[in-house]
């Protein structure tokens, strides 16, 4: 069972637990000592608690030398206090007064896979308190990736990338990658200004985004990059997205240009334009494949008595139509970043973010499409 975090003074000994019985196998504990603010004098901030093990295990070379592991324990570690913890763990010098090597170690009750990713890059130790853990030193290594999780990560914010919260991210994914005012991005956006708060805090804490006077922004292409590698795992096409198809005569620009000119025909859709999308969309933007089927996100079905007639068309079912109407969850968030392209700029494109999360999610051969669209160097308005 996944718990809550435990009280502090509960999690401090369950730290220590947690690593005695991680360690005990590769040698023998020696004694360890609680340091730091919290537990009075000897004071040192850099870490919380010393461990000193003989190694009996690993390398017969390394086997009788005593280590000194020296652990900041956290209740929440986010990549932004992960960094902060590894500094103030740098700061200890490679030996102690005595000549006993130290190994620098991270410990929380969880830690996700990007926190393990910037311990393993500095030479951190990390361990959670489910025994998970990546130890190395002294001819010593021990790495745990797969026990459960004891306890459940503490989020402010369910997801980033729900209908709402995405909506901020598209905004500030629009490259250039520019700062943004929590009240701008509330008025772009269309929502409130707590939700942009809770949303600039994760970017934050999980270190994808930086904040100055002139507001937040997108920490460069790398966070850019990360953001939408955890999108896209994230992103389930189907669930957020119906779908109806049609068979028609026509064709590919004539077929779009057909549903084109029906959006603005004085029907009850005659305030909408299509924003075109998956395959057809994406090679508008970036030619690839040639489209067989044309697709495109209106905010709701047309009536069928109006559609079919000017279009001449019949409604199919899925996979044997050449026109795809798409109603999303969520009109607003794909509408954020619409664009016209160069050679078409009749036709209205979603955003190069919303095409590549499309063709992954809602083509069977899309990802061929989308790694051409991504490859581009002004992909969403360019993120260098």
């Amino acid at each position: 069972m996944v718990k809550l975090l435990p009280a502090p003074s509960a999690l401090r000994e369950e730290a220590l637990a947690t690593m005695q019985k991680t360690l005990g196998r590769a040698g023998e504990i020696l004694e360890h000592q609680w340091v730091g603010r919290e537990s009075g004098p000897p004071s040192d901030r850099s870490y919380h608690l010393s461990f000193n093990l003989r190694v009996e295990k690993g390398n017969l070379a390394a086997r009788g030398k005593v280590w000194q592991l020296r652990a900041i324990i956290k209740s929440v570690v986010h990549p932004r206090e992960a960094r902060q913890a590894i500094w103030n763990l740098k700061r200890n010098p490679p030996q102690d007064e005595r000549g006993v090597p130290i190994y620098p170690l991270l410990i929380a009750p969880y830690i996700s896979d990007s926190v393990a990713a910037i311990c393993q890059q500095e030479g951190i130790g990390w361990l959670d308190l489910g025994g998970n853990c990546e130890l190395e030193f002294g001819g010593i290594w021990v790495e745990r990736r797969s026990l459960p999780r004891k306890y459940k990560e503490e989020r402010r914010l369910k997801s980033l990338y729900s209908p709402k919260a995405s909506r901020i991210l598209r905004v500030l994914l629009q490259g250039p990658l520019r700062p943004h005012k929590v009240e701008e991005l509330s008025a772009e956006a269309g929502v409130s200004l707590g939700l942009v708060s809770k949303v600039r805090q994760v970017l934050l804490d999980q270190d994808l985004g930086e904040d100055s006077k002139e507001g937040i922004r997108i920490k460069g292409a790398a966070g850019a990059q990360a953001i939408l590698r955890d999108w896209l795992r994230e992103d389930d096409f189907s669930p957020r997205v119906q779908v109806r198809e049609y068979s028609t005569l026509a064709s590919d620009f004539t077929l779009a240009g057909n549903l084109l000119s029906f959006c603005g025909a004085g029907n009850s859709l005659s305030d909408k334009e299509p924003l075109f999308t998956l395959n057809f969309g994406a090679w508008l933007r970036a030619p690839h494949n040639v489209p067989t089927v044309v697709s495109a996100y209106l905010d709701q079905f047309p009536d069928e008595s109006e559609l079919l007639p000017f279009l001449q068309a019949r409604p199919v079912s899925r996979g044997a139509g050449n026109l795809r109407i798409l109603v999303p969850s969520d009109y607003l968030s794909v509408d954020i970043g619409r664009q016209h392209v160069k050679g078409h700029p009749e036709f209205t494109v979603v955003s190069d973010l919303q095409l590549f999360l499309d063709l992954q999610g809602g083509e069977p051969n899309g990802e061929e499409q989308a790694s051409v669209l991504r490859e581009r160097q002004d992909f969403n308005g360019g993120w260098a």
